[in-house]
This record gives structure tokens, C-alpha cells and sequence, in this order.
């Protein structure tokens, strides 16, 4: 799987610059979780984030939950079709990274 992410911004030299950042180097092979089943999206977001601390991408499951959550708490996450993005930003981050699931069952999520 290669996924890609592309930004367009101005630039006052060039019209227009295209950077392209290979998402492969922000996850792992053991981050993805391919036709999980979750009860909520509580025990979704648990799943996922033990999969970061086992790759030592956090450093404490606790402060980053909290954070998720925090996050989760000033508005939905989900970006539509069937699409949710939690996350969260704190010093138990030890480097970018992001986890996947994909659900063999849909799952109950506000804003989805």
C-alpha cells in the first residue's frame, strides 16, 4: 500500500509549488488493524493506540488518551463517508505517526 499526501501553496518565486510526502514513512505494517471488529469507538481508539505504544511512537498510552479524548470532546472527528480521524497533540507523542483500522462492521460515530 503507498498512500501519498499532497499540499499546494503559494510560493512567491514559483507560482505554484507541489510537495508530495509519502504517508508509508508515518505507520507500520503492525499499525494496521484490516477487518477489526469494535463494540465503540472508545475501544477502537484504545486498539489503535496501544498499536502506537508497541511501536514506541508514545510514550504514555494514559496522557495520550487523554488528549484524544479531550480532542474528541470540542467536536467530531469524522470526516465523512465512514471516515473518523482521532487524535492528539501532547508531549507523549515521541514522533509523528498514525494507525488504521478498517472495520468489518460500521461503528456508531458522531458526525459520520
Amino acid at each position: 500500500m503507498v498512500l501519498f499526501y499532497r499540499a499546494h501553496w503559494r510560493d512567491y518565486k514559483n507560482d505554484q509549488v507541489r510537495i508530495m510526502m509519502n504517508l508509508t514513512t508515518l505507520t507500520h505494517r503492525d499499525a494496521l488493524c484490516l477487518n477489526a471488529r469494535f463494540t465503540s469507538r472508545e475501544e477502537a481508539i484504545h486498539a489503535l493506540t496501544q498499536r502506537l505504544a508497541a511501536l514506541g511512537k508514545i510514550s504514555s498510552t494514559e496522557q495520550f488518551l487523554e488528549e484524544v479524548y479531550r480532542r474528541e470532546s470540542l467536536g467530531p472527528t469524522a470526516l465523512g463517508e465512514g471516515l473518523a480521524v482521532p487524535h492528539g497533540k501532547t508531549a507523549a507523542v515521541k514522533e509523528a505517526a498514525f494507525a488504521v483500522a478498517t472495520l468489518s462492521e460500521p461503528l456508531q460515530w458522531e458526525g459520520v
